[in-house]
């Protein structure tokens, strides 16, 4: 399984303010041309945490669910259901049956990406974390997709796709201005 996609389900309300809040927050290029903000992690802004507080909710069933193997149309992702079975089942422990504690994945850097027409990312992974994230705030028609290798990936505004940091992956040249991203990344960092 190379990735995991999730929608978002406040994202009509949320994705204007991020475009916004990315947009004016650009800071350098990127290899490749896109254009990135500077934070490393958290922005004061109500949109930005209730945004990172939801990611940070998948977080446990999407590292459970790359752990077993299991497909990105297969679970009910941050569901009361999945999620209290994750805390009865997994957290503290070691793991219970995958032997590592699922809540020990922590978000430890964040930032935006915009990008203008002819603007894309070159082919980078982002080792050595454990998983990494995109978030689709703004994509308007014709924008690239996400390419894994030889995998065309699609999104679509308000969806977010987990994915194994060390997977190299790359965006295409754009046809169009406008497309943006929030992403990140996630370490495994447990108690002892």
């Amino acid at each position: 399984m190379l990735y995991q996609i999730v929608d978002y389900p406040n994202a009509l309300e949320l994705n204007p303010s991020l475009h916004r809040l990315i947009r004016s927050n650009i800071k350098n290029s990127i290899n490749g041309g896109g254009n990135r903000t500077g934070w490393t992690f958290g922005l004061d802004t109500k949109e930005f945490d209730v945004l990172i507080r939801w990611i940070e909710e998948l977080i446990p069933s999407i590292a459970h669910n790359f752990a077993r193997g299991v497909g990105s149309n297969s679970g009910d992702y941050g569901s009361e259901k999945y999620l209290n079975y994750l805390a009865n089942n997994l957290h503290g422990n070691g793991g219970g049956e995958l032997g590592y504690d699922p809540q020990a994945f922590k978000i430890i850097e964040s930032w935006g990406i915009t990008y203008r027409k002819g603007q894309g990312v070159n082919t980078h992974n982002h080792y050595p974390y454990s998983l990494s994230f995109s978030y689709y705030v703004n994509m308007p028609e014709g924008s690239s997709p996400l390419v894994f290798e030889h995998d065309k990936v699609e999104m679509k505004e308000g969806q977010i796709i987990f994915f194994q940091s060390h997977l190299y992956h790359m965006v295409p040249p754009s046809d169009v201005s406008g497309r943006s991203v929030l992403a990140g990344n996630i370490v495994y960092s447990p108690t002892k």
